[in-house]
C-alpha cells in the first residue's frame, strides 16, 4: 500500500500569518465514473465515516420526515453530526426518539463514555448509568430508525 499523496487544499491565515494548512486529495468523476479532475492522488482509498452523516440523513429530509415527525433544525443537526454525549445532546436525541416512537433500547450503536470530559467525570463521580444515548452517533442512528 502506497502512502497517499496529499496536497494543501485550504490555508487558513490570520493577517499574514499562516495558522493552519489542511491537506487532502480530491477526485471528481463524470456520470460514467471516469475521472474528470483531480488534485493530489486520485486513487487514494479513504473512508467517509462520520462525514457521511449528512448524506445518510438526506433521505429523511427528502421524503418529508422533517415535517412528518415535526423535527427541528437542531434535531436535524444532531442527526448529521457526532456529538459529545452532554446532557443537552441526550435531551435532543431523546426528543427525536419520542417523536419517532422509539427508545434507546432500539439503538444498536453500543455505548461508550461521553466525549465531554465534564459530563464523563460527573457521571463517574455520581455513579450514573451510561446509555446508548451518550454514544457520539446516537443522533444518526435514531434518525435512521425513522425509516423502519
Amino acid at each position: 500500500m502506497q502512502t497517499p499523496h496529499y496536497v494543501p487544499l485550504v490555508v487558513a491565515t490570520r493577517g499574514s500569518i499562516v495558522e493552519s494548512v489542511h491537506y487532502g486529495a480530491i477526485a471528481i468523476c463524470d456520470l460514467t465514473g471516469k475521472l474528470a479532475h483531480s488534485v493530489g492522488s486520485a486513487d487514494t482509498v479513504t473512508f467517509l465515516r462520520s462525514s457521511a452523516k449528512p448524506f445518510q440523513a438526506l433521505p429523511l429530509v427528502e421524503r418529508g420526515g422533517m415535517e412528518r415527525f415535526t423535527l427541528s433544525e437542531r434535531e436535524l443537526a444532531v442527526m448529521c453530526a457526532s456529538h459529545h454525549g452532554t446532557d443537552d445532546h441526550v435531551r435532543v436525541v431523546s426528543g427525536i426518539q419520542q417523536k419517532l416512537g422509539v427508545t434507546a433500547a432500539d439503538l444498536l450503536c453500543g455505548m461508550h463514555p461521553p466525549f465531554d470530559v465534564t459530563t464523563a467525570e460527573r457521571m463517574f463521580k455520581n455513579n450514573e448509568t451510561n446509555t446508548p444515548l451518550r454514544h457520539d452517533c446516537s443522533g444518526k442512528h435514531t434518525g435512521m430508525l425513522a425509516h423502519c
